[in-house]
C-alpha cells in the first residue's frame, strides 16, 4: 500500500485513471483500478477478453479440419450446411449478434462423417420464383416428411413436398402477391424450423425463428 500512490501517479496517463486518483487511500485506488479492468475485460496480464473474428475464424478453421478428416469428400457447400445446421442458437442473444448461432463441433463432425451427399450449391438458396410458381427447397436426410407453414396458409402446415435425390425436399406455390412473409418447414409433423438457406429471420416470440420472405 505504501507504494501505491506512487505506482498510480506515475501510471494515470497509461492506465488511463481518473485524475487525483493517486491522493486517494488505497482501498479507492484499487477499488477504481478494478472496475476500470472489469470494464475493459481485462483478464490477466496480457489477455483480455474481446470479440471478433480474429480468433473465431482458426476455431471453425479447425473444426472444418476435422469434418474434411471424418469425410474427405464433403464439398464446400457441403461443410457450411453442416456448420450452420448443427449451430446452436443462443437465448436472449440478439440475432444480428449470434447469427446462426454457437458453433457446435461435436454436432457438426458426427454430421460430416454421415454425410453421403455432394450438396450442389444451386440447391442451397432462398426461395425464389420461377415462371408463375414460389420454389422452396429444404435439406434433411432424416425428415421422413416435410411440410410449409406460415403466413401463406395461416400457420397450418401444409404437405405437397415431395422427395428428390440427395435427401431434398422441393415445394412449388402458386407466387403469392407482394408483401413481408414469415415462414417454417415442419419436419415429420412436430419439428418446426426455419429455412436454413434464408439469412433473413426474425424472433419467432417462442425463443426461435421465423424466416422471411419479402415479395416485390
Amino acid at each position: 500500500d505504501h507504494v501505491l500512490s506512487t505506482i498510480a501517479q506515475d501510471l494515470a496517463g497509461e492506465a488511463e485513471l481518473p485524475h487525483g486518483l493517486y491522493r486517494e487511500k488505497p482501498q479507492v485506488i484499487r477499488r477504481e483500478v478494478e472496475a476500470i479492468l472489469q470494464q475493459n475485460k481485462i483478464v490477466a496480464t496480457h489477455y483480455q477478453h474481446v470479440e471478433g473474428t480474429s480468433f473465431a475464424a482458426p476455431v471453425v478453421a479447425s473444426v472444418v479440419a476435422q469434418m474434411l478428416e471424418a469425410n474427405p469428400s464433403l464439398t464446400p457447400t457441403s461443410v457450411k450446411q453442416i456448420l450452420i445446421t448443427t449451430a446452436e442458437r443462443l437465448a436472449n442473444a440478439p440475432l444480428l449478434r449470434q447469427g446462426y448461432g454457437k458453433l457446435n463441433a461435436r454436432a457438426a463432425a458426427e454430421q460430416a462423417r454421415s454425410e453421403q451427399h455432394a450438396l450442389d450449391p444451386e440447391n442451397f438458396r432462398p426461395p425464389r420464383v420461377e415462371g408463375d410458381k414460389l420454389i422452396f427447397l429444404f435439406h434433411d436426410d432424416q425428415a421422413e416428411t416435410v411440410s410449409l407453414a406460415g403466413d401463406f396458409n395461416n400457420w397450418k402446415p401444409q404437405p405437397g413436398f415431395r422427395q428428390e435425390n440427395g435427401g431434398f425436399w422441393r415445394v412449388e406455390l402458386p407466387t403469392p402477391a407482394p408483401g413481408l412473409y414469415r415462414y417454417k418447414f415442419v419436419l415429420n409433423g412436430s419439428r418446426w424450423t426455419d429455412d436454413h438457406s434464408n439469412g433473413r429471420k426474425e424472433l419467432d416470440g417462442y425463443g426461435g425463428y421465423n424466416s422471411v420472405l419479402l415479395m416485390n
